[in-house]
């Protein structure tokens, strides 16, 4: 029962940054600014596409009708590929702000000005997240490897498998990147946090369902970074504070 009750309290923590980021207009230009960088560079790379498309078009193999067939492919490609790029690329440009979103959410939820983020020197820092990321990212692929087997291994079953497997790695995931800012912040190590999102299994995934489902809608998926770093706030001060109080 109380895991159930956490993994609803978890979608409330969710909403109740989706709530945060819409409602408070001190949000608006940390949500606007990275959505608008990454608009921009994604436009300037279709530009810079079709200014040049004769130069790769030509690169093309075939001739002929065979050729023709390549170029529409290749123009079709170019909205996928742009549909592909753009939430990594919004993610990837809004971790500053994301960092000031759960800087803002914690000090309007404690009402104390939040303490200085820890941690060494820039380069440090960087090669920190650049380890991290890349932790996180074979564990991701191992999960997602060994679930793509089961669905073609396992029959009758293998594809329900896929689709809860998939769902829980989604949720999972994206629980972990929405609790980043705040713990980084914090200057808590890679094993800590998951440590944390284990301790917090149901907690975590109710807010990663919240945030996954926001990556599934286009556009309102720029969202969900942001959306994610004050709900991942929201869900550690209240852990916080429970076990301080426990």
């Amino acid at each position: 029962m109380g895991t159930v009750v956490d993994f609803f309290r978890g979608i409330g923590h969710g909403f109740g940054g989706l709530g945060i980021v819409i409602g408070r207009r001190r949000m608006w230009p940390l949500v606007a600014w990275p959505f608008v960088i990454a608009l921009g560079a994604l436009v300037g790379f279709v530009v810079a596409l079709v200014v040049t498309r004769d130069r790769w078009m030509a690169l093309l193999p075939g001739a002929g009708v065979v050729h023709i067939v390549e170029s529409v492919a290749a123009w079709l490609l170019v909205p996928i590929v742009c549909w592909f790029l753009f939430l990594p690329l919004a993610a990837a440009i809004a971790g500053p702000w994301n960092d000031s979103i759960s800087e803002a959410v914690e000090e309007m939820t404690t009402g104390r000005k939040a303490p200085p983020r820890t941690g060494g020197s820039f380069l440090g820092d960087l090669g920190r997240t650049i380890s991290q990321e890349l932790r996180k990212f074979i564990r991701y692929l191992v999960l997602a490897v060994g679930i793509a087997i089961a669905v073609v291994v396992i029959p009758v079953v293998g594809p329900v498998i896929g689709i809860v497997g998939g769902g829980y790695i989604a949720a999972r995931f994206a629980a972990f990147d929405s609790l980043d800012a705040a713990l980084s912040r914090w200057g808590w190590s890679y094993e800590r946090k998951l440590a944390f999102v284990r301790k917090k299994r149901a907690l975590c995934l109710g807010l990663g369902t919240v945030i996954a489902g926001l990556m599934l809608v286009p556009f309102v998926n720029a969202l969900a970074m942001p959306v994610g770093a004050a709900s991942g706030t929201l869900l550690a001060l209240a852990a916080r504070e429970t076990e301080a109080g426990a």
